[in-house]
């Protein structure tokens, strides 16, 4: 259903569904929701211990990186996708790519950026190839961008150790959109990844 304000401004509505149209072709094993997982079948459960070094523990402005949400259990853990200092955040779009010989991507959920206050997230979460995970999020309910000015959380990950040892994740093919219309990548960006470790 289209909200009544956005009927009265058709120019944000086209943006708005021509992002959602954009994002929907990424790839036809998408998942879409609103705050809901897209699980594949977990990995093993393993005897050992699973943890995630972010390579930027302490992201200044202008930075989307890769860090542990607090919980978790034996082999799995979640990842948050933080960004930090970014102002005119509209969506965005990006791949995750991981040993997948080490790791499993088990599911995911949603952030906090796109949610609440009558806003409507977007989400399309899919393991592309092995080690590839690809992400769209688009904020569906909103007339102007989302100034971020400590850490939100766009998703959260879920992945799961199959065997002991290091495994690195980072970020490719990846952009934050803005509000114009229509949305385009916002510049200098830095976008920081880490390790995930299972002892």
């Amino acid at each position: 259903m289209i909200p009544p304000a956005m009927r009265k401004n058709p120019t944000r509505l086209f943006a708005v569904q021509g992002l959602a149209i954009l994002l929907a072709a990424v790839t036809a094993l998408s998942c879409v929701s609103s705050g809901g997982g897209g699980a594949t079948t977990p990995g093993p459960s393993g005897s050992f211990i699973a943890s995630f070094t972010p390579d930027n523990p302490t992201p200044e402005d202008n930075t989307v990186n890769l860090f542990q949400a607090p919980g978790g259990a034996g082999n799995q853990l979640t990842i948050n996708v933080g960004i930090t200092g970014v102002n005119d955040v509209f969506g965005a779009s990006f791949r995750i790519v991981y040993d997948p010989a080490r790791v499993h991507f088990d599911d995911w959920t949603a952030g906090s950026l796109f949610e609440g206050n009558g806003q409507t997230a977007l989400y399309q979460v899919s393991p592309v190839s092995p080690g590839v995970v690809e992400v769209g999020v688009s904020c569906a309910g909103c007339f102007s961008g989302i100034d971020v000015s400590s850490t939100e959380t766009i998703v959260q990950m879920i992945f799961s150790a199959e065997v002991e040892g290091d495994s690195s994740m980072s970020f490719v093919a990846a952009d934050l959109l803005d509000a114009q219309n229509p949305p385009g990548p916002i510049a200098g960006l830095a976008w920081d990844g880490g390790t995930l470790t299972a002892r």
